[in-house]
């Protein structure tokens, strides 16, 4: 369930920067069954009731549903342009959500260690979409691992009319990606568990080789040699890595499908490096890692 809605609400769903909404019950409600009725959940979700908390947010906790291990304890939101969302089968004009109480193991999966039992996260999510311009920023996306570590994450975009399913279909083909950062603090057991569900041995030997191969005015030296440290660290990296994505025409749909084939497909280093010439033309990568030992 935790995995699911993450995705749902955090890589695509678009907080208002110029207002701060107030929820009230029945929009609270409305928006919480489209969601469920979109991912096809559980009825035990889609019976939940959400109250709204006294500054206006919409809230969901153990006192108003059956939420197990699996799930979270606790969720906060507050949105804009709701019922036009529900109404197009699109994405609200903004969204800010907060969770709390995600235990790593039972909601993600993760392979840790026997003392970590019981790890848990808050994940909290900020975003938005210009209905008139068509771009839309995730601001924020933020993981709190505790003492496991923390992950930022931040993308600003457009070209894609997210107002509702048939447009995004129409426009889906203008998508572009225009800056993207990734900030992570990670101790040995968060890098563990994180490599695992990335492909393992076999996926770090691939990414190190798209490192190599990145052409010179997509990296600079010190920014390969940063992700080469990083890489060679796996899988138990300690330390800080910070990392930036641009693109000043925008990273496109046919680019990162073409390109993104063409990586799974190669078969040799050379294969690799026309890969990763296509896939990020015309972008630059700016990256530090500082370890702590």
């Amino acid at each position: 369930m935790m995995r699911r809605v993450v995705m749902i609400m955090g890589l695509v769903l678009p907080v208002a920067v110029q207002a701060q909404p107030v929820m009230d019950r029945e929009t609270c409600r409305e928006g919480w069954q489209a969601l469920n009725a979109a991912m096809g959940q559980a009825a035990r979700f889609q019976t939940i009731e959400p109250m709204v908390t006294d500054d206006g947010w919409c809230r969901i906790d153990r006192s108003v549903a059956d939420l197990r291990d699996k799930d979270f304890s606790e969720l906060e939101w507050r949105a804009t342009g709701v019922a036009e969302a529900i109404e197009e089968s699109g994405f609200p004009e903004s969204l800010e959500a907060r969770f709390s109480g995600i235990d790593l193991i039972e909601a993600f999966g993760m392979d840790l260690p026997q003392e970590r039992a019981g790890a848990m996260a808050g994940l909290t999510v900020m975003a938005e979409r210009d209905p008139e311009t068509l771009d839309f920023a995730i601001r924020a996306m933020d993981f709190d691992f505790g003492a496991l570590g923390a992950a930022n994450f931040s993308l600003v975009g457009g070209g894609i009319d997210l107002s509702g399913l048939k447009r995004m279909q129409i426009t889906i083909g203008g998508l572009r990606i225009r800056e993207a950062t990734l900030s992570v603090d990670t101790t040995p057991d968060l890098s563990r568990a994180l490599s695992a569900g990335l492909g393992g041995e076999e996926q770090l030997a691939l990414m190190r080789e798209v490192v190599r191969v990145l052409p010179d005015d997509t990296v600079s030296e010190e920014s390969r040699a940063a992700l080469v440290a990083f890489l060679d660290a796996a899988p138990a990296q300690d330390g800080t890595l910070e990392l930036s994505v641009t693109s000043e025409a925008g990273l496109g749909m046919i680019q990162i499908a073409g390109g993104g084939m063409q990586l799974e497909e190669s078969v040799s280093d050379e294969d690799v490096k026309d890969a990763a010439t296509l896939l990020l033309s015309g972008v630059r990568i700016e990256a530090t890692w500082t370890p702590y030992n």
